[in-house]
C-alpha cells in the first residue's frame, strides 16, 4: 500500500535518502495568492518525510557524520542542494523532516566519543528522558474503545493529508508569543540550568513553535495556531526539560564515570552493604583495581557511600538523585 505520508527506512545512506526524497516525497498543492487578488491560486510543492526509528544507533552508524550534518540542515526546513561525483545533482525544495526515535544513554556516550553526533545535533532535538519504563502492561489485544480510537485517528490522518498552506499564529497567540519571546524568559526562567542544554535553549523558540504545531494538528485541520496550542506547548516542554540533561550524564571526560554509577547502584541494591572483595570480583572485567579504589574513594568522599573496614554501604537510595560524576 502507498503510505499516506512518506516515511524513511530504519537504516539508509545519505545518497539513498536524498534520492527517495527527490523522487517519491514531493507533494504539489494550490494556495490562494493574495498578491494576485481575488481567489487566484498558484501551485506550490514540498518534500516531506518522517522517520519512526526504535533505535537511533541503526540510523547513525559510524562514518555517518555526513548524514547528521545533513539532518542538521534539514532542521531549518528550507531547500537542500547536494552534488555527487557520479549521480548528478539533487535539489530538494521546501523540505520538512520529522524524526521520532528511541535510544539509550550508552549510544549517546558512544556517538559523542566517535563524533557521530554533537551538540549541534542534540540542540535540534527534544530529548525525552526516563530512568525506567513508565509502566509495565500486558498487551492482550485492543479493546473495543481502543479500536474506535484507532479508527478516529486514521480518519483524522486522512483529513490531514489534504491540508496544505501556510501555518500562522492567531492574533491572540501572536501577541502572547511576542511578549513571551521578547521578555527573555527563554534564558532568565530556564527550567533546567545544566550548561549542556545551553544550545538547546538557544533554539527553544523554534522548538516551541514546532511543538505547538504538533499539538494543534493532533486534533485540528485548520492552519491557525491558537493561544491554547502555544501555552500547552510551553508546559509540555517545561515538563520534558526537567530531566533532559540526564540523557547526557554519560558524556564527559571521565572514562570511568559510567562504571561509577554501576558500582553505586550495585551497592544500593545490596541493602546490608558489600565487601570490597565482592566489588572487585563483580567489576574486575570493567575496571582495574586502582580504578576501583578511585571510584570507592570518590563515593566515600562525596558522602554517597560509607566504608566500615572494607564493608561498603550506601548512604543514598537512588543513583540518579546523587551528584553528577
Amino acid at each position: 500500500m502507498v503510505p499516506m505520508f512518506p516515511y524513511g527506512a530504519d537504516t539508509t545512506t545519505q545518497e539513498s535518502l536524498l534520492r527517495y526524497m527527490r523522487d517519491d516525497c514531493m507533494r504539489t498543492f494550490e494556495i490562494v495568492d493574495e498578491r494576485l487578488g481575488g481567489n487566484a491560486k498558484r501551485k506550490r510543492s514540498h518534500h516531506s518525510i518522517c522517520f519512526m526509528i526504535e533505535e537511533l544507533g541503526v540510523l547513525f552508524r559510524k562514518n555517518s557524520e555526513d548524514m547528521v550534518n545533513m539532518l542538521n540542515q534539514f532542521y531549518d526546513a528550507r531547500s537542500y542542494h547536494y552534488r555527487s561525483k557520479h549521480q548528478g545533482d539533487d535539489n530538494i525544495t521546501n523540505l520538512c523532516v520529522t524524526l521520532l526515535g528511541g535510544t539509550t544513554p550508552s549510544f549517546i556516550r558512544e556517538a559523542f566519543s566517535d563524533k557521530i553526533i554533537s551538540q549541534g545535533f542534540t540542540s535540534r532535538v527534544i530529548v525525552v528522558f526516563g530512568h525506567a519504563p513508565r509502566f509495565f502492561r500486558q498487551f492482550p489485544g485492543l479493546s473495543d474503545e481502543q479500536i474506535k480510537c484507532r479508527s478516529d485517528i486514521v480518519d483524522h490522518l486522512y483529513k490531514l493529508r489534504e491540508v496544505a498552506g501556510e501555518v500562522r499564529l492567531s492574533e491572540e497567540a501572536s501577541a502572547w508569543h511576542k511578549k513571551w519571546y521578547e521578555s527573555g524568559e527563554i534564558s532568565s526562567k530556564r527550567v533546567n540550568k545544566d550548561p549542556r542544554l545551553d544550545n538547546y535553549y538557544g533554539r527553544k523558540n523554534v522548538h516551541l513553535l514546532k511543538t505547538a504545531m504538533l499539538i494543534h494538528f493532533a486534533d485540528k485541520t485548520n492552519l491557525i495556531i491558537d493561544i491554547d496550542d502555544i501555552k500547552r506547548a510551553v508546559k509540555l516542554l517545561a515538563i520534558t526539560e526537567h530531566k533532559m540533561h540526564e540523557a547526557f550524564n554519560t558524556v564527559g571526560r571521565n572514562p570511568i564515570g559510567e562504571v561509577t554509577k554501576h558500582i553505586l547502584r550495585f551497592i544500593i541494591e545490596s541493602d546490608v552493604g558489600v565487601r570490597y572483595k565482592k566489588l572487585w570480583l563483580n567489576f574486575v572485567s570493567e575496571i582495574s583495581k586502582q580504578e576501583l579504589d578511585q571510584v570507592l574513594e570518590f563515593l566515600v568522599t562525596t558522602d554517597q557511600v560509607e566504608n566500615n573496614n572494607g564493608w561498603y554501604k550506601a548512604l543514598v537510595d537512588d543513583v540518579y538523585n546523587t551528584m553528577s560524576f
